[in-house]
């Protein structure tokens, strides 16, 4: 199994990027930027921050995930062709 405390860098990491999930989950619920704030205990300008670095995030890994797929379709087509 695998130990987080092994790589500090990747405990950082995985703490921050579920900080950002609930920080997303809270604002699609529709709570505003100071209870969202209120709720994780950090600053409102933090969250701004957090929304707008999980949606960076977001963008690059569905962006990867979209080529992965017409890749994968473009490959599956050829063997039919064949």
């Amino acid at each position: 199994t695998h130990n987080p405390n092994s790589n500090p860098g990747s405990a950082l990491k995985l703490a921050r990027v579920l900080r950002e999930k609930r920080a997303c989950e809270l604002r699609l619920s529709g709570l505003s930027y100071q209870e969202i704030a209120e709720a994780l205990q950090i600053s409102p300008g933090s969250v701004g921050t957090m929304l707008i670095r999980a949606e960076a995030e977001f963008s690059i890994l569905y962006e990867r995930q979209q080529r992965r797929g017409r890749s994968a379709a473009l490959l599956q087509i050829a063997k039919e062709r064949q």
